[in-house]
């Protein structure tokens, strides 16, 4: 649900995440397309550094409305594919396939703050739902109480 086409919103930048130097730095493309990696720059995150490679954009954004979240999967030697968002009052990112030398943008990460209502109206009915049917089941108990013969008289 959360995953759109690249034409959703085209003015919106595009984070990518750049490896330069062994420090992390995210870049905003302004229309989402191929990027190049600048020379002894790298698009890989290197294995088992995911979570301190996120807690360094945390560390070093600056920014207090949100937070980064990065989701990567090795899909071989040489290839990933890599979510990254900003986190605050729903999300905003993107999902794109990194090599050392390229990033290609695949698709759009967004929700906005009203997706929590969507979950609280979900969850709202599901509970309706399942109060119906216990006091249904409870008033057909009863029912079926009243209408057997009392066993001892």
């Amino acid at each position: 649900m959360t995953n759109v086409d690249l034409r959703v919103t085209p003015d919106e930048p595009f984070p990518i995440l750049v490896i330069e130097q062994g420090k992390p730095r995210i870049e905003m493309l302004q229309k989402p397309s191929t990027m190049v990696a600048p020379p002894g720059a790298s698009f890989l995150v290197p294995a088992g550094k995911e979570s301190s490679t996120e807690d360094w954009l945390n560390a070093h954004d600056g920014r207090t409305d949100g937070k980064w979240v990065l989701r990567v999967e090795h899909r071989s030697a040489g290839e990933e594919d890599i979510e990254l968002y900003r986190m605050h009052d729903g999300y905003r990112g993107g999902g794109y396939r990194a090599t050392s030398r390229s990033a290609t943008p695949r698709y759009r990460k967004l929700t906005g703050p009203g997706f929590a209502m969507v979950a609280a109206l979900v969850a709202l009915a599901l509970n309706t739902v399942s109060w119906v049917a216990v006091v249904l089941m409870l008033r057909l108990y009863r029912r079926f109480k009243q209408m057997m013969p009392d066993r001892n008289k």
